[in-house]
């Protein structure tokens, strides 16, 4: 099985996501082309060029490898190549395991010239009818952070808390009903 993935998105110099602290591109175009080997795993190889209005154009081009090491544990490796005024290779692990009923586990281990980092993530998702869910993340890089949010809902409605503390943003909370 072969897939193939096109996008392309753009925004006036005005244009700014709520809550995003990245400026949004003038212009973005991503494809990806990936292969199924079955019991084998996956691999995919992605571009995606951005122009923005106020700084540099770059070109990430992306290599990842998927496959599935034993019962519910699957891994991903993948290197990237940033192709910018400020150029990187970069390259890095990512793991995901299932625990039965909507928990789960994920991490990320990657190296680049501009440093380290690694990330661990701990979940339940919150099922189809009346129950509750939560999150636990932290990570370590330039932007060391902390991450945690519960949700639950009922036959009333959907309740949201998260919250979020790291070195360069302080600490955020948002809650939704």
């Amino acid at each position: 099985l072969m897939t193939l993935n096109v996008q392309a998105s753009g925004s006036s110099d005005k244009f700014d996501l709520v809550g995003d602290l990245q400026q949004t591109p003038k212009l973005q175009f991503l494809t990806a082309v990936g292969k199924n080997f079955y019991e084998f795993g996956s691999l995919q190889l992605s571009m995606v060029h951005q122009d923005f209005h106020d700084r540099d154009k770059r070109t990430i081009w992306g290599l990842d490898f998927s496959t599935r090491i034993f019962g519910p544990l699957s891994i991903s490796s993948y290197v990237s190549y940033l192709d910018s005024r400020e150029s990187d290779l970069s390259a890095g692990v990512r793991f995901f395991m299932n625990f039965g009923d909507r928990h789960s586990a994920s991490g990320n281990i990657s190296n680049s010239r501009f440093g380290s980092a690694a990330s661990a993530r701990f979940q339940k998702g919150m099922p189809t009818e009346s129950g509750y869910g939560y999150h636990l993340a932290a990570g370590r890089s330039d932007n060391n952070y902390v991450d945690a949010g519960f949700i639950t809902q009922s036959q009333f409605g959907i309740y949201s808390f998260d919250a979020r503390n790291s070195e360069a943003g302080g600490t955020a909370w948002q809650a939704g009903t």
